[in-house]
């Protein structure tokens, strides 16, 4: 048994996929408030010569637009009015911490391992319709 799960995301999620993507990193970027500003240059920088400076061409194509940051806090908005707390754990564990232990993710939502495909698509559709109320849309047109 593979110890990494591979979650198939359904075809029909694949666009909703890439707002939950672009989600996980907008939250992943936040500034954390307990990091000093020795801490954050050590982090940035570090004592490794391979490390590169955080304004090389790979940083700038990583980077976030304005609009990834709207995207972002807007699925934000809709993912903390979820009521489920399952969906919103698995989706919190999935796109910001990038969860991938088969063991611990099954430990972390007290779930089966078996239903997690089955919970994946749940927590979806859920996330779905709480951004399309979000965004003024009605879930079921």
């Amino acid at each position: 048994m593979p110890r990494y799960i591979v979650l198939q995301i359904p075809t029909d999620f694949a666009a909703l996929d890439k707002r939950l993507q672009i989600w996980g990193r907008v939250v992943k970027d936040r500034p954390h408030y307990a990091e000093t500003m020795l801490y954050r240059h050590m982090k940035l920088f570090g004592e490794d010569d391979q490390r590169r400076w955080p304004d090389d061409e790979e940083a700038q194509a990583r980077a976030l637009s304005r609009g990834d940051y709207a995207e972002g806090w807007l699925i934000d908005a809709a993912w903390q009015s979820m009521k489920d707390a399952r969906s919103k754990d698995l989706l919190l564990a999935w796109y910001v911490y990038s969860v991938r232990d088969r063991a611990l993710l099954g430990r972390l939502l007290s779930v089966n391992l078996r239903t997690i495909q089955e919970r994946l698509r749940q927590a979806l559709e859920q996330i779905q319709a709480a951004i399309c109320r979000a965004e003024g849309r009605n879930p079921y047109d």
